[in-house]
C-alpha cells in the first residue's frame, strides 16, 4: 500500500492510538461511566422536582406585590 494513500494514513494513526491506548489501563471505564450515568439520572430525577421559571417568576411577583401592597395576579403558566 503506499504510504501516501489515505488508507495507509488512517491505518498508520489507528495503529498509533492503540498503542498509546495500550498504556493506560483502561479496566475501570465501564465502572466509571456507569457511575456517571447514575449520577446524571439522579441529577435529573432532582432538577425536575425544582419548581418552573414561571413559578419562581410567580412567586417573586407575589412578594414584590406584598411588600408594595398591591394586588397581586398569579402565573396561569406557574401550574
Amino acid at each position: 500500500m503506499n504510504a501516501h494513500a489515505p488508507g495507509a494514513r488512517n491505518q498508520s494513526t489507528i495503529e498509533e492510538n492503540l498503542h498509546i491506548a495500550s498504556r493506560f489501563d483502561l479496566t475501570g471505564l465501564p465502572a466509571m461511566v456507569a457511575h456517571v450515568r447514575k449520577d446524571l439520572r439522579t441529577l435529573d430525577a432532582e432538577l425536575r422536582e425544582l419548581p418552573s421559571a414561571f413559578a419562581l417568576r410567580s412567586v417573586t411577583a407575589k412578594c414584590q406585590a406584598d411588600v408594595r401592597g398591591a394586588e397581586y395576579d398569579a402565573d396561569p403558566r406557574a401550574d
